[in-house]
């Protein structure tokens, strides 16, 4: 195709915090500076934050603009017209993506730019899918991807098979890679005769740590005595309650396992590498699920909720244990197997680890980014 390799890549992300999503856009960015060095690479993003100073030495530059985005809240009734203005966005999309070689969109619902990849069909356009849209939000996210002409880039089999048919040559799967959380000197517990638990996440309505709190209150006070239990995370401004509701639900079902509660921290690594076992309870489809690969690559065994991304990460009893989605019993079951069983949980542990090496570092995501736009583009 003309101009390519490109000369001028335009990426656009909508948000700037440091969560999975905006941590693989900046993955992203790296890499296409190591495959396009001449390249001139522009940043859109809507406003200044923490992902900035990390972009900076990758593009030639950042700009900040608003943009028409396509919220879970505008399915409901009434609520469309939330909906920023289109026509201002639209043009400014159109400004900034008329003249490039390459423009990759981060997410599946920045409209003003999925609009315009419609009318400019003569340039690459990659939109990266993060999101697991459900019921008639995927139905329309579908027809609205198709609608776009752009190739689409998956991070799991449960996104792909949300949006698209198996099989169709529009999406390509590139799962998600990343570099293990690095490790300060946050002091954590050691109890050598216990097993290490860990539960890292948001609190929020669908994370699922009310379900690991009523998971562990079934199991016997002989098991839990024998569970250091970790649960890492913050909430959203205004939904605190979360973890209010959390820490009292401990104390109403009387846990008999040792049990604190801590703030997310950059040094996430300590925690992994302080843990044996990384429950991922999510009581709702994960797109894909960090967690699991980070737990990996610290050698952690990984007992997961069985839908969205985590059913294709987690072999069962192979790199830890799966168990039905919102079934406290089943999750209890999983937890005392490790616990009745310990020495498996250094076979899945390196199992894990050995499986996020081949499938999940950065430089494999890397390959995989690339190869997945080149084939697009050479067709």
């Amino acid at each position: 195709m003309k101009n390519f390799p490109p000369k001028h890549i335009l990426c656009v992300h909508k948000s700037i915090e440091l969560y999975g999503s905006d941590r693989m856009f900046l993955l992203s960015v790296v890499t296409f500076r190591q495959a396009y060095p001449q390249a001139k690479i522009t940043v859109i993003l809507p406003y200044r934050g923490d992902l900035s100073d990390l972009l900076k030495p990758y593009c030639d530059n950042i700009e900040y603009k608003r943009m028409a985005i396509l919220r879970r809240a505008h399915f409901h009734k009434g609520a469309w017209r939330k909906i920023r203005p289109l026509v201002g966005a639209l043009y400014r999309a159109f400004e900034k993506a008329y003249d490039v070689d390459l423009l990759y969109i981060s997410t599946i619902n920045i409209v003003c730019y999925t609009l315009v990849a419609r009318f400019l069909r003569s340039i690459p356009t990659i939109i990266h899918m993060h999101e697991l849209p459900l019921g008639y939000e995927a139905n329309i996210f579908s027809f609205y991807l198709k609608v776009s002409g752009a190739h689409c880039l998956s991070i799991s089999e449960a996104v792909s098979l949300s949006l698209f048919q198996k099989g169709d040559r529009r999406v390509s799967l590139v799962p998600n890679g990343v570099i293990p959380p690095p490790k300060g000197d946050i002091p954590l517990p050691q109890h050598s005769d216990k097993i290490r638990l860990l539960m890292i996440g948001r609190f929020s309505s669908w994370k699922g740590q009310p379900l690991l709190i009523q998971a562990l209150s079934k199991l016997s006070t002989e098991v839990q005595s024998k569970l250091d239990v970790i649960f890492v995370g913050n909430c959203f401004r205004g939904q605190e309650s979360y973890l209010t509701e959390a820490k009292q639900l401990c104390i109403d079902l009387e846990l008999r396992c040792t049990y604190t509660f801590h703030d997310f921290s950059p040094t996430a690594g300590d925690y992994f590498a302080w843990s044996d076992l990384v429950v991922i309870p999510s009581t709702k489809p994960e797109p894909f699920g960090l967690v699991s690969i980070e737990g990996m690559a610290y050698s952690c065994a990984i007992i997961a909720a069985d839908h969205g991304g985590l059913a294709d990460i987690v072999l069962d009893r192979q790199t830890g244990l799966k168990f039905e989605p919102n079934n406290e019993h089943a999750l209890a079951e999983a937890i005392e197997y490790y616990v009745r069983n310990p020495e498996h949980l250094r076979q899945h542990g390196l199992a894990g680890r050995n499986r996020f090496e081949e499938n999940y570092t950065i430089d494999v995501y890397s390959k995989n980014l690339i190869s997945a736009i080149e084939r697009y583009v050479s067709h």
